[in-house]
């Protein structure tokens, strides 16, 4: 299952960058809150043992690493709560509701490499030839 931030979410927060309007701050954050939504029911179900089950059972000393992937989704996690509270409640974030567009930007790139990280070694468990003993 891979996450792709949708365009929409670039578009608000360049919008939101080069404008000096509240109403695209805002936007941003709707489309902050609604991607927090998906982003919720991805990470749900990749650690409900969606997919990297069977790559620990295949590859045990991959463990270390899918925990690793896993770990990332507390940080998208906390990130995505910090930029929506950084509009709602400005004092209470540790963002300026100003950084909001570019920190949303800089979440939208964590977010593709870690969707990489986990293809990555999801290909690396199921294409690769390890041999047996046939």
């Amino acid at each position: 299952m891979t996450v792709a931030p949708d365009y929409r979410g670039i578009a608000c927060a360049e919008q939101a960058k080069s404008s000096q309007q509240e109403k695209h701050l805002e936007a941003l954050g709707e489309w902050l809150k609604e991607f927090k939504v998906i982003m919720r029911r991805h990470m749900d179900f990749e650690e409900a043992d969606g997919f990297m089950r069977p790559v620990v059972e295949i590859r045990p000393t991959l463990a270390g690493r899918v925990e690793e992937i896993r770990a990332e989704h507390d940080q998208v996690w906390e990130t995505l709560n910090e930029l929506i509270g950084a509009i709602d409640n400005p004092g209470q974030s540790s963002f300026w509701p100003r950084d909001v567009p570019d920190a949303t930007l800089a979440l939208l790139d964590q977010i593709i490499h870690h969707e990489e990280k986990e293809n990555t070694i999801i290909l690396d468990v199921f294409i690769d030839d390890v041999g047996t003993k046939d």
